[in-house]
């Protein structure tokens, strides 16, 4: 499915707004990453990794290593601090 949407927007070079949960598959599709929560846009993230990103190499360089770090752990914040969340308030470390 990325392949494709890849394959597709360098042929059309259409503007996409692409919804994941994944920061994997963020990185790999998009040039700006939106953080939101509550339906709120909390943070605004311009990725300047070269393309093509669905290489092993690009996945192990340390700057994609450093952007999946940050936005797992901004995700894991936001679902840890949402009272709507079933994981509220727990501490997953135990």
């Amino acid at each position: 499915m990325q392949g494709e949407l890849l394959s597709i927007w360098r042929r059309l070079t259409p503007t996409v707004m692409f919804v994941t949960h994944s920061a994997d598959e963020a990185l790999v599709l998009a040039d700006t990453i939106v953080v939101m929560g509550a339906g709120k846009v909390l943070e605004t993230i311009k990725i300047d990794l070269p393309r093509p990103r669905l290489t092993v190499e690009m996945r192990a360089d340390p700057r994609f290593l450093e952007l999946r770090s940050y936005l797992w752990n901004r995700i894991r914040e936001l679902v840890l601090t949402d009272p709507a969340s079933e994981f509220f308030g727990r501490n997953l470390n135990e």
